[in-house]
């Protein structure tokens, strides 16, 4: 999955978290960390990343992560009406939504989600997603998952925010 798909995706799943009670200039900051958290996984830091796949890609990782990352994000968003339970849900799921759709990968062979109690790959392939190539982001190829990832998981957000409207009246 591209940086496409796992943003769309993440940003859905922060528009679930949202409290209903905020204005629209008030999303910016928590669609900006649940965007963040959706990419999380694939940032090339020191010891994570694609170069140490199994422990940025672990749900094991991404449960003690989240709980970490509420004290910064509870500074950044008290005045949010964020209480720490919906916090610790909101970096839970948007992070996980990074691994459920690297599952979907229709080449390789599957994610070790649940390393290291668990050498399993778990795979769930969709024949049209494809992996792309990193050193060379602009081939026809590669912009044709952008945009088929655009497009299916720009739908998904986009009725995620219509039934979010449709309750908040």
């Amino acid at each position: 999955m591209t940086l496409v798909g796992h943003s769309l995706i993440g940003l859905s799943v922060g528009a679930l978290f949202l409290p209903r009670n905020l204005g629209r200039g008030s999303w910016i900051p928590i669609m900006a960390c649940a965007a963040l958290l959706a990419n999380l996984p694939d940032f090339d830091f020191p010891s994570w990343g694609h170069k140490l796949y199994l422990v940025s890609h672990s749900i094991f990782v991404l449960s003690i992560l989240a709980g970490v990352l509420i004290l910064p994000e509870r500074l950044l968003l008290f005045f949010m009406s964020f209480t720490k339970k919906r916090l610790f849900l909101f970096n839970w799921f948007c992070f996980a939504s990074h691994l459920l759709l690297d599952t979907l990968y229709s080449s390789g062979s599957g994610l070790r989600m649940f390393w290291p109690i668990s050498k399993k790959y778990l795979h769930f392939p969709i024949s049209f997603f494809q992996t792309v190539s990193p050193k060379n982001w602009s081939s026809t190829t590669n912009m044709k998952e952008y945009g088929l990832e655009f497009l299916v998981f720009g739908a998904v957000l986009g009725i995620v925010l219509f039934i979010r409207a449709k309750v908040n009246k």
